[in-house]
């Protein structure tokens, strides 16, 4: 078993990239399986608007039935 540790950024497209020079020292190819561990270093606070229930209220309004309506005034019930 082979270990390699390298510190990247996600992509803006949500993938996490492996450096050309770790894939062709561990020679890797396509069909290769390998464990990816993640340790978060640093991670940015996000504002609590951006995740606001009113906003959660818009994304789940056309889901049908009522368990997401049910959560969220149950919440802000309770707040």
């Amino acid at each position: 078993m082979q270990r390699f540790e390298y510190n990247t950024k996600i992509l803006p497209n949500g993938k996490i990239p492996l450096p050309e020079e770790i894939r062709k020292r561990a020679l890797l190819k396509p069909s290769d399986e390998i464990k990816v561990q993640i340790e978060v270093l640093k991670q940015d606070k996000m504002s609590k608007k951006e995740y606001s229930f009113a906003k959660v209220r818009k994304l789940l309004r056309d889901i049908k039935g009522d368990m997401s309506s049910d959560i969220i005034s149950d919440r802000e019930y309770r707040v």
